[in-house]
C-alpha cells in the first residue's frame, strides 16, 4: 500500500477518535466518549481501552513501525490505568486524549514516509 493510501485510511478513523476524545465541548473544554464512559466506576476505562486497542491494531495493519506502535500502547496503558484512579483519574481521562495522541503519532510518522519516498524518486531523476 503506497503512503497515499496509508494517509486516506488513517483519515478514515479520525472521526473515531475525534467523537472519543473531542467531539463536545463545554466551556471551551473539548471532550468525547472516551472521557464520559471513564467515569463509570471499573469498567469505564476498562472499555475506552478496549476501543483504543482497537483502533491502535488498525492503525499498526495501516503501517506503522514497531517504535510508533509501542509509544501507541504506551499512551493506551496510561490514559487506562492513569483514568481509573478515583477523581484524578477522570482528569487525567478527559486532558490526555490517548487516542489523538495515537493519531498525530501515526500521522506524522507516515508523512516522514511519504517524504523519504518523494526524495527517492527525485534521487532517481
Amino acid at each position: 500500500m503506497d503512503t497515499l493510501r496509508k494517509l486516506q485510511q488513517l483519515q478514515k478513523l479520525e472521526s473515531l477518535v475525534t467523537l472519543l476524545d473531542s467531539k463536545f465541548s463545554f466551556l471551551g473544554f473539548s471532550f468525547g466518549l472516551d472521557g464520559l464512559i471513564g467515569l463509570i466506576p471499573g469498567a469505564g476505562d476498562f472499555a475506552g481501552g478496549v476501543i483504543s486497542v482497537l483502533i491502535i491494531f488498525r492503525i499498526k495493519h495501516i503501517g506503522v513501525s514497531d517504535a510508533v506502535f509501542h509509544k501507541m500502547i504506551t499512551n493506551i496503558f496510561l490514559d487506562v490505568f492513569i483514568g481509573s484512579v478515583p477523581l484524578f483519574g477522570d482528569i487525567f481521562d478527559f486532558a490526555f486524549k490517548a487516542n489523538e495522541r495515537n493519531l498525530r503519532l501515526a500521522r506524522r510518522y507516515l508523512e516522514g514516509e511519504a517524504s523519504f519516498a518523494t526524495a527517492e524518486k527525485i534521487r532517481e531523476v
